[in-house]
């Protein structure tokens, strides 16, 4: 048991989350969990459970359910869908379901099934959505993704579907902005034209 380092038990990561709830209840909803937090939380895994887990995995445990948490929220404000509070379940129309199943959707996953730990995932990683780290940036990223692929057309669709969105829509956010100050700058002439204007 304690050399199945990479397998994660559902009571492991209840324990986990519980950590990072706990000291969040107790330094503040503003607290930055660093490396000696993730060794902390792994030290406190492997007493109660008799296992070996290094701050390493615990930390690339913790950034995959942050990324989980992501997909869950993008789900979760699906047009349509539904959420039941009691047993945490995404409810959607099961033949989109099945559609985004067939598309290889990560949201898919998270529909129409109980989710586990959504109401510790929520207490941890909620306020880094709503202070911008996902909810904000994401919100503009999907109306530049939907937007690219309109644009460009037929050339690039495929491609923008394989490219992690973040990546690829942080590019493009910056790209408008370069060729805006080289229109900017191309503009300078067109003034000092029509100060020529002014001046005749």
């Amino acid at each position: 048991m304690a050399g199945n380092n990479v397998v994660w038990q559902p009571q492991v990561v209840d324990e986990m989350l519980r950590y990072y709830k706990e000291k969040i209840q107790s330094e503040g909803k503003q607290f930055v969990f660093k490396e000696t937090h993730h060794e902390e939380c792994a030290k406190q895994i492997n007493a109660k459970f008799t296992t070996a887990f290094t701050q390493r995995q615990v930390y690339h445990k913790f950034h995959k359910l942050k990324g989980q948490w992501k997909i869950i929220l993008e789900a979760k404000n699906l047009s349509g869908a539904n959420f039941d509070d009691v047993n945490k379940i995404i409810l959607y129309d099961e033949t989109e379901v099945v559609r985004m199943k067939n598309n290889k959707d990560k949201r898919a996953k998270y529909i129409n099934v109980p989710i586990a730990n959504f109401d510790e995932m929520e207490f941890i990683f909620q306020d880094k959505h709503a202070t911008g780290e996902f909810t904000v940036l994401q919100t503009p990223y999907d109306r530049v993704h939907a937007r690219d692929k309109d644009f460009i057309g037929d050339t690039e669709k495929n491609a923008i579907d394989i490219e992690v969105d973040p990546a690829t829509q942080y590019d493009s956010d910056c790209l408008p902005d370069d060729t805006n100050n080289e229109s900017s700058s191309s503009k300078r002439p067109r003034g000092g034209k029509r100060d020529k204007g002014k001046r005749v």
